[in-house]
């Protein structure tokens, strides 16, 4: 993982560009940090969970996996996926806090804990096991492209499923549309500057988990719009 990293061994013009790498790599850290405190304020307000707690827990279990096991050698990038998973930890109680209230199952009342942690560790031992088959670098990118798409797509399932936009908001889906935007549009641009090292990033199934992300999210957007509008339409004829 520290070859990558090492980006005073880059050809010079991976160098030239480094610092835009850097912020877009920091838009990205600080758009999902937004994201978490904007779920969590979400939730709280709406007493309602707004994130599929099958997407959290993967979310979660990357984090413990490149926080803890493999963090990047670069210190900025070890600081912001370390305050991912302090942030996440608190996303995650929040979400189970309002699953738990909000369903009627027996079943997942009473054992939603064991049904959290099951799922983080079978999503840690998976993460766990791509960086020991491939590389961490390699799996911090390649898992978490899976995490994106995995949110991505829970969370317009949850919206249709629903059929309202209660425990969620736009700050929610902006913040992540755009961390995410930053994080792919880095990845490419090293494979573009130091194809030696970073080359196999630029395939055609990193591809097309890029834009199967862009497609679940530009059209989470357009299925949020129309839902509040629904029932803003709703609320005006309830008052009239």
């Amino acid at each position: 993982m520290e070859e990558a990293w090492d980006f005073d061994a880059a050809p010079l013009e991976f160098q030239q560009v480094q610092p835009f790498l850097l912020g877009l790599f920091a838009v990205s850290g600080t758009g999902w940090l937004v994201n978490y405190f904007t779920t969590i304020r979400t939730a709280f307000r709406d007493r309602t969970p707004g994130v599929s707690l099958i997407a959290l827990t993967n979310n979660l279990a990357w984090e413990l996996v490149f926080a803890i096991f493999h963090p990047p050698p670069l210190p900025i990038a070890t600081i912001i996926v370390r305050s991912w998973l302090l942030v996440d930890i608190f996303v995650l109680y929040t979400t189970v806090k309002f699953a738990r209230a909000s369903s009627n199952s027996p079943l997942l009342q009473r054992y939603l804990s064991l049904f959290v942690f099951g799922g983080t560790l079978g999503f840690f031992s998976g993460h766990w096991a791509l960086s020991l088959q491939l590389s961490p670098i390699e799996a911090f990118y390649w898992s978490g492209m899976m995490c994106l798409l995995t949110m991505s797509a829970s969370a317009l399932g949850m919206l249709i499923q629903r059929g309202h936009t209660r425990g969620t908001s736009y700050g929610m889906w902006l913040s992540r549309f755009i961390a995410s935007i930053f994080a792919v549009s880095s990845l490419f641009v090293r494979s573009s500057y130091w194809p030696q090292v970073w080359g196999w990033s630029d395939n055609i199934l990193m591809r097309w988990f890029s834009g199967a992300f862009l497609v679940l999210d530009v059209s989470y957007g357009v299925c949020f719009w129309y839902t509040r509008q629904l029932e803003q339409e709703a609320g005006r004829q309830k008052q009239a």
